[in-house]
């Protein structure tokens, strides 16, 4: 023990100062890098991560769907992204003010984005059908726009999600809009890096289910001129029996 008398009943509570005064602290904040004056919460950026994804998404659909043919969809492909990278940047830069740093790179970085998702979902509507269309879209609306780092910073995520989702092109182009707009000067290889590669693939995917589609038309054809001759053979046999009745 520490040697100290037991407290008794008896002894005197202990006095407090009836009056406290706050000690002045003045306390200076400075950004890093201050926020646009038009979007002084940036918010614009953070809600931003729901149409590139959304974007994305839908442009696939609706070119799996209403385009056939690869070079068709790998031209409708090209369209879509550039005219949606242009809208998107128009509106978060010239509307809601979120956007800064150089226009056209942004439209670069937004219509990569938006691209690398459109890409992966018609490649893989072409290589493996609707099932893969579907698989495509869980995929980058399930699992990867949570872990993408939009509504926070990724170091902020459990474990080492944010890590996993810097790969995956919602959370690679949403830290690439955010740095060219507020850190320039910062490297940005890995995000150009993952939404090329993510284009790359499915741009790969469509090739390879295009090969597939004409080997499958190929088997077809030919599954069906040798079944034509099978029965043009069946009806060459049948006509001197019906000629010796």
């Amino acid at each position: 023990m520490s040697g100290q008398a037991p407290s008794t009943a008896n002894d005197p509570a202990p006095q407090f100062p009836e009056t406290f005064t706050m000690p002045d602290a003045h306390v200076t904040i400075t950004d890093v890098v201050p926020l646009s004056p038009d979007d002084p919460r940036g918010a614009g950026l953070a809600a931003a991560a729901l149409p590139l994804v959304m974007g994305g998404m839908i442009g696939a659909i609706l070119i799996s769907s209403a385009i056939h043919g690869s070079r068709r969809r790998l031209v409708a492909l090209g369209v879509y992204t550039l005219v949606a990278g242009i809208a998107i940047s128009a509106i978060l830069g010239g509307w809601f003010g979120a956007l800064q740093g150089n226009y056209w790179l942004n439209v670069l970085a937004i219509t990569l984005s938006i691209g690398a998702i459109s890409a992966t979902l018609v490649g893989l509507r072409g290589m493996f059908g609707s099932p893969g269309l579907a698989f495509g879209a869980v995929l980058m609306f399930f699992f990867a726009n949570p872990i993408s780092g939009a509504a926070m910073p990724p170091e902020f995520l459990v474990g080492s999600w944010g890590v996993v989702g810097q790969w995956f092109p919602p959370g690679a182009g949403q830290t690439l809009i955010r740095t060219l707009s507020y850190f320039p000067e910062a490297s940005t290889g890995h995000q150009w890096f993952v939404l090329g590669g993510w284009t790359l693939i499915g741009l790969v995917l469509l090739w390879m289910g295009s090969i597939k589609h004409k080997r499958l038309q190929h088997a077809s054809l030919a599954a069906a001129e040798q079944e034509a001759q099978q029965s043009a053979g069946s009806d060459d046999l049948a006509k001197p029996g019906l000629a010796n009745v």
